[in-house]
Order: structure tokens, then sequence, then C-alpha cells
């Protein structure tokens, strides 16, 4: 089926998961036998059980893992491609452990926008109720929120013409006494930086996607206009396993001799994206087709789905002369369907 919806790149360029909380078990001492009294017969002769002792329902409770630091974690915040209706779209939130040992994430978090020179914006979290308030991450595991925010819909005192606000171009987020800054594809926030955030929950962990775990395509949906044509990028993992990749992968133009060709690569902030087990993540592609310099037809492209090293490859369908260095404007991944 033919995509037919593409978002601006610069303004407007995951999965279930558990919260798990720990906690501490006791432990119960048995009194002591009296010293030096004798031994009191029983009265009556000890009764069987009827029933076998129970079990208990749950293992112990592992002790309570530390807080994360800030410089244990590392950040993102996100555009939902396709995600915009009714002047509100959707951002994802995706904080990822990169220390060597397990930690925990508490929330409410304490979060403030940043402009394009590092100045805190207007910001006002409104976060879900409920749910743990605790997100445990293994070392290398992350955790993601969406939220949703209006770019467009003014609020009190705010300007009807141009931008709400200004840009925001990254999110800060405290933690301790330090701060993490998530990257942001950038954007102005009305009604005085307000942001609805689902809670943050831990993404099960999965091994990352090899070349040799997923088959790529690379078809034409739409035909050149005004110097583009639209073509869909779909990766599917053909294993029995999930696995992930970054939103936006590596990629590069090449020949029908298989010769490197220019290739600029223009997209907004990437993070990491489960895909499971047989099913298909697409981006949408808009390929220069005039303006600037003009390489020969690609006839394949190359793609690295782990942001480097091996490559799968796939036929370009048709093959397409790339304008302009080479310029794709990529979307993100997402599911179609």
């Amino acid at each position: 089926m033919a995509i037919r919806t593409f978002i601006r790149s610069a303004v407007l360029g995951l999965a279930a998961v558990t919260a798990v909380t720990a906690a501490v078990a006791g432990s119960f001492a048995q009194a002591a036998p009296r010293l030096g009294a004798p031994p009191v017969a029983p009265s009556q002769p000890p009764v069987a059980p009827s029933q076998p002792p129970v079990a208990p329902s749950q293992p112990p409770v592992a002790p309570s893992q530390p807080l994360c630091t800030a410089g244990s974690l590392s950040a993102t915040y996100t555009l939902v491609f396709g995600s915009n209706a009714t002047g509100h779209v959707e951002y994802t939130l995706t904080l990822t452990n990169r220390s060597g040992a397990a930690c925990v994430v508490s929330e409410p978090l304490a979060l403030t926008l940043l402009g394009a020179h590092g100045q805190a914006l207007p910001t006002d979290p409104v976060f879900t109720a409920g749910g743990s308030d605790r997100v445990v991450l293994a070392a290398g595991q992350w955790a993601q929120a969406v939220s949703d925010l209006s770019p467009d819909l003014s609020g009190p005192g705010e300007s009807t013409r141009g931008n709400c606000e200004p840009v925001a171009h990254g999110l800060r987020i405290t933690i301790g006494t330090g701060s993490v800054r998530a990257p942001m594809d950038a954007t102005p926030v009305c009604q005085q930086g307000e942001i609805a955030f689902d809670r943050l929950r831990a993404v099960p962990m999965t091994a990352r996607c090899t070349a040799g775990a997923l088959t790529a395509a690379f078809r034409r949906q739409e035909p050149p206009f005004d110097g583009f044509a639209e073509y869909a990028l779909t990766l599917r993992n053909r294993t029995t396993r999930a696995c992930h990749t970054p939103s936006v992968p590596g990629l590069r133009l090449l020949s029908s001799h298989g010769r490197r060709l220019a290739t600029t690569v223009r997209a907004g902030i990437s993070s990491p994206v489960v895909i499971r087990p047989h099913v298909v993540e697409t981006a949408v592609a808009r390929v220069a087709t005039r303006g600037g310099s003009c390489d020969v037809a690609a006839t394949r492209l190359a793609i690295a789905p782990a942001g480097g090293g091996a490559t799968l490859r796939a036929a370009v369908r048709p093959p397409v002369a790339v304008c302009r260095d080479g310029l794709i404007e990529l979307s993100t991944l997402f599911r179609n369907g």
C-alpha cells in the first residue's frame, strides 16, 4: 500500500513493557526453647496435617537496586512519525542505562525544555497517575514514555502568529544533582510548554538486528513531483526472535557496478526500535530528483541496520539518479498498519 504522508523533517521529523518494583524480604526468628526445663509429653498424639505445606507463592524479593545517576543514562526525545492530528503530535522519550550495572529511575521526572543555545524554555509536564514510580533498568536496557504536545495551538498570552513559543531543541532531565540532555526533533511547544507524559516503561531487552536477520526493500510510492520522488524503505525481521535497530538506519546509494554514490541523509533524531519476528517496519524516503549535481542512476541501496558494520542490500525500484549530492529526506522507522 502506498504511503502518502510525509512530515516535515526539520520540525515534525515502543512496545508493551512492564515496570518492576524492588523490595527487601524480611525474616522471622523462631522462639527458642526455655533451657533447664524437662520436656513435657504431649497430652494428645500429634495430628498429621490434612494438607501438605504450601510453598510461598512468590520467590524472595531481591534487594533494591541503586538509583541511576545522570552519568549512567543517555536520552533522546523523538517525534513519532505520522502522529500529527488536530494540532497535536506525539514524541517518545527514551532513557538508556549505559552503565555496566542495573539501576532504578524514579518518577516523576524533572524536565525542562531547552532552546537552540541551551536556554531553559517554559515547560509544564503533566504525568499520568497510577502505576509504579520506580523503573528498574538492566545494563544496556532502555525505558520509554510516549508524550503528547501541541506545536501550533497557542495558549493564553501566546502569539497567534508564527511560533507560539521559542523552538525547543532539547529536553533536560534532572537526575539527582546532575542532568542528562535529550536531543529532540525541533519544535515549539505551545500552552507554555505543556507536555502530557504516559508512564515510563522498561522495554524488554533484545539483541541488535544483524544484516542476516533482516530483509529489505526500497520501492517508489509516488512519481517525481516538485523535485522529489517518494520511496518506501522496509525492513522485515525474518527470524523468530525480536531484535532492535536505530530508527534511522545508515544508507548508501550504489550504482549498477556497486560503486558507492554520493549519499546525504537528512533525518530526525534516532532512537532504538524493536522489530518483532516477521514484522515489517517502514520509513518514508523523499529522494531529490533535480537541483544541484546529479549522479548516475542508483540501482541498489546498502543499509546498515546497526548504524555501522555489516550491511544488507535492496534493489532500488525503479532506479533513480539522485541529485543534490544524493539527498534523501528520511523519516524514522514506523509500523505501517
